[in-house]
């Protein structure tokens, strides 16, 4: 079975997820990337409430997106995805496909990710697929998978950092920060190094993400984002974020692409080296 031929779901992004550009944030197509697989589980017979009661879970490992095209409040939408591979049943690899319809069969690309989910019990401790649970989804194998642009690199020796606690309000289901809160404090802190230059952080555009999570983030943790510019990518710039504890731990390593409307992206590379 090829990938094109996964059924498609419909879409509606909610009016929140929206920028003053009228464009939707990065961070709320990663939720609904989440939505979409969330959807799927449900679909197959695993809605939230089967994992509750068979004490087990997915967490996010790590995610990456490309951004193809924005897209604006009320944009008819449709979903795909599919199950790529399973490693050691205990991870799973989820493609996730968001496109806007034309309503006469045509689908124009906004993003395409890759999520790396790892089965967990409800002490969060690695725990193996039951067999019910790898019996319920199908594996499209070989079929593509995301991952990050290449880009050409520069130097730079300037880190940008901001510092904040974690909200208590920020939990999600299983006690920590949800996954695409991530994307948001990158995004935050691209948007001060560049408020700094004069530009406007609203005119920000993304081309791509790549997170790898390694410690969960929890209420009223100290939390320090430390970005450096990596080099330049489809008019943009690349960063690194080292999202980390007061003492350098780290809860998280990412990366994003992120041009800026009428700014070169060597300006942008050059301004915050």
């Amino acid at each position: 079975m090829h990938e094109e031929t996964q059924p498609r779901y419909p879409l509606l992004l909610p009016r929140h997820a929206f920028s003053q550009r009228e464009v939707c944030r990065a961070g709320d197509l990663w939720r609904a990337c989440q939505d979409i697989a969330v959807d799927a589980s449900t679909r197959g017979g695993w809605p939230p409430s089967r994992y509750k009661a068979e004490k087990n879970a997915y967490l996010m490992r790590s995610m990456v997106c490309v951004h193809r095209a924005e897209t604006t409040h009320g944009d008819q939408l449709s979903t795909q995805t599919w199950i790529s591979k399973t490693k050691r049943e205990l991870v799973s690899m989820r493609e996730v496909r968001i496109a806007v319809d034309d309503g006469k069969g045509g689908h124009t690309p906004i993003c395409a990710a890759t999520q790396e989910w790892v089965h967990v019990s409800a002490d969060l401790k690695l725990l193996r697929m039951p067999r019910s649970l790898l019996d319920a989804f199908h594996v499209l194998a070989g079929s593509r998978t995301i991952t990050f642009p290449d880009y050409s690199p520069v130097t730079s020796e300037r880190d940008h950092v901001f510092r904040f606690d974690c909200w208590q309000t920020w939990t999600d289901p299983l006690g920590h920060v949800n996954h695409p809160v991530y994307v948001d404090w990158c995004d935050e802190a691209f948007g001060r190094a560049i408020v700094e230059r004069g530009w406007d952080p609203a005119r920000a555009v993304p081309i791509a993400e790549s997170v790898l999570y390694r410690k969960p983030v929890g209420p009223g943790m100290a939390v320090v984002v430390t970005s450096r510019v990596l080099g330049t990518h489809g008019g943009g710039v690349v960063m690194s974020h080292a999202i980390a504890d007061e003492a350098g731990e780290i809860f998280a390593e990412a990366m994003t692409a992120r041009r800026v409307i009428e700014v070169s992206g060597d300006a942008l590379a050059a301004g915050l080296s």
